[in-house]
């Protein structure tokens, strides 16, 4: 246990840094979006604002895929196991997609008690989907940015372990899961499925599902995993 805590402030500081930056730019974005429409267009015309939450995504995406380099063989090296590595990684996501759940909850608040109003202002800068509860929006706030770090990490441990021909084999997977649908006429079967995911609330445990299969696969490719020398 004293391990896993161990990792877990390791990865916290390694990521403190990049995550601290990124919501500070973010927000500075967000403010001078709010300034410039004030000052510049007033209420002629409507002005869309949106777009924040896929910069979230993308940051967790990436930071996800450097892990690995960054992280796995120093762990390794302070006598640390995989197993407790890994255990590590998976908590330490789990805390940081919570909190993003958090600072995503609280700007939804804040974008629709001050800038909601506004006359041609159409603000979704924190609002992933419209009318959603505020439970609704914490899971989601968490949930998609623990699938979008499990994805990268995925994508990293795959490239730790084979190389870049993990890229490569991924994406002719993708390819080929495409072609099937599509020749076998798929496509109303699982637009179907979808139709029967009715909240936001419910997407969001599946997405959540996804991330732990994602760990779960990420775990089999670096339980093995030879420590790499040099850079």
């Amino acid at each position: 246990m004293n391990h896993i805590q161990a990792n877990v402030r390791m990865l916290w500081n390694d990521f403190r840094t990049s995550y601290l930056i990124f919501w500070s730019v973010l927000l500075a974005i967000f403010a001078l979006m709010i300034i410039l429409f004030l000052v510049k267009f007033g209420e002629d015309g409507t002005v869309q604002i949106g777009g924040g939450m896929t910069a979230v995504w993308v940051y967790f995406f990436v930071a996800g895929a450097l892990q690995p380099n960054s992280t796995f063989r120093f762990a390794l090296g302070m006598s640390v196991t995989r197993r407790e590595y890994f255990a590590a990684t998976v908590v330490f996501w789990l805390l940081m997609a919570a909190l993003t759940g958090v600072i995503v909850l609280i700007g939804h608040v804040l974008e629709r008690a001050f800038f909601q109003n506004i006359a041609g202002m159409n603000i979704t800068f924190f609002t992933m989907l419209e009318d959603t509860a505020m439970w609704d929006v914490l899971l989601i706030g968490f949930a998609v940015p623990l699938f979008c770090a499990a994805a990268g990490f995925l994508a990293a441990s795959g490239t730790y372990r084979i190389g870049h021909i993990a890229w490569i084999g991924s994406i002719g997977l993708g390819l080929l899961a495409v072609m099937t649908i599509h020749l076998l006429e798929l496509w109303d079967e699982i637009a179907r499925l979808f139709s029967q995911i009715e909240t936001a609330g419910e997407a969001a445990i599946w997405l959540v599902i996804l991330s732990a299969i994602l760990f779960l696969f990420s775990w089999l490719i670096l339980c093995r995993a030879p420590v790499k020398t040099g850079r």
